[in-house]
């Protein structure tokens, strides 16, 4: 049995608390952001803006675009607007849904091959959205062979990877704009089959690659009920 689900809804969102899946896929129209905007986000080579947001009874505190030194010329009054309703419209399906105490969003600009080897995250549910760049590459349950994740001894990153798979192993790949809810190792009963997934290598010739980041967190250990 497969261990992902795909939808073009994020209805299925609730479905990632039940065991045995660890990744829910919304495939939704690229998102209605000025791709110019993007771009010049993501080559502020030093972005990267992390900030928790408290949430009760289901709703969040409101996400507002980070106060950057130096704001690209795109970054209009519009512009960022239309970034905030995004992201507040993914934390508030994570608010209602997965009902966690703190919602960590994280905005980060990536240029070079950071996170190229496949793992899986120490975190109980994580959204992924490439805004900007390649989408993250993931393998399915059973293609992994989770005994070599992060074992030392291989000579380069490329031999650790083709480590981790087993024969035929399939890598897929998140589309732009496209939102993953990835399991991890701290869901309560997850440990050993967290979603194990890696960054596309870095394409100098593409640019850097924007990405947000959304993760549930329950510090006082009340995970909603599976």
């Amino acid at each position: 049995m497969e261990a992902h689900r795909y939808s073009g809804q994020p209805d299925g969102l609730a479905g990632i608390v039940h065991s045995g899946i660890n990744l829910f896929v919304w495939m939704r129209p690229t998102p209605a952001l000025d791709p110019g905007f993007l771009a010049a986000l993501a080559r502020c080579g030093d972005l990267e803006f992390s900030t928790g947001l408290a949430v009760r009874d289901g709703t969040h505190e409101a996400w507002r675009f980070p106060d950057l030194k130096r704001l690209p010329r795109q970054a209009s009054q519009e512009n960022r607007c239309a970034m905030e309703a995004d992201v507040n419209l993914l934390a508030r399906l994570i608010a209602r849904t997965l009902r966690p105490e703190i919602i960590r969003v994280t905005l980060v600009s990536v240029s070079s091959d950071m996170c190229r080897k496949f793992h899986s995250d120490h975190v109980p549910v994580r959204a992924l959205c490439s805004y900007h760049g390649a989408g993250t590459l993931w393998l399915d349950n059973h293609d992994v062979i989770r005994g070599e994740l992060g074992c030392p001894g291989h000579g380069s990153f490329e031999e650790a990877n083709a480590a981790v798979m087993k024969p035929g192993a399939k890598v897929r790949q998140l589309s732009r704009g496209w939102v993953a809810w990835m399991k991890g190792e701290a869901w309560p009963g997850n440990e050993g089959n967290g979603l194990v997934h890696r960054s596309p290598p870095h394409d100098p010739a593409a640019g850097p690659r924007l990405i947000l980041k959304l993760d549930a967190l329950y510090p006082g250990g009340f995970f909603p009920r599976q």
